[in-house]
């Protein structure tokens, strides 16, 4: 980063600077050089066109080395692709995210950055049969509770709960 776009006045930490942009005044009291970087590309208003240009290229550019560089990603046997079902379908389920999200190309790239060999659930085995297994499960959990006890009631009271 050339001193033309952010003026870097001393170093605070361990890859931290005290940064003021030179367009718009910013200051960054521990600020890293992607945080400046990415102020320049993204956020700075009144930075020059070409100062963006060069930092959008840099951004990206720097995302790319990466991706490239990460260690091949080994394939995933069936037991773990099946525990990784459940746990999506728990996460689905209990937080109330709409299932149509598991299709949506933004969610299924997130889930290949992390193995490109997981190929994730439609949607309609997630919400159908995904579900269906996890509710049958914590029914059994549940019958299997019960049954422990015996002499079990319900009263009128309970039912305003």
């Amino acid at each position: 980063m050339s001193s033309s776009e952010e003026n870097i006045s001393e170093r605070v930490g361990k890859g931290r600077y005290k940064a003021t942009c030179n367009f718009c005044e910013i200051l960054w009291n521990r600020g890293e050089p992607i945080e400046l970087e990415s102020h320049l590309a993204n956020h700075c208003s009144t930075a020059d066109s070409m100062v963006i240009r060069y930092f959008l290229t840099k951004i990206l550019s720097n995302n790319f080395e990466k991706n490239k560089s990460n260690k091949k990603r080994k394939k995933i046997d069936q037991q773990k692709i099946k525990r990784i079902h459940l746990a999506w379908t728990r996460a689905f389920a209990i937080c109330g995210i709409p299932w149509n999200v598991i299709e949506n190309p933004f969610f299924i790239e997130a889930l290949k950055e992390t193995n490109l060999f997981y190929k994730p659930p439609t949607r309609k085995f997630l919400a159908g049969h995904l579900l269906e297994q996890q509710l049958a499960l914590i029914n059994q959990k549940t019958d299997n509770i019960f049954k422990q006890y015996s002499n079990l009631t319900l009263d009128k009271y309970i039912l305003y709960f």
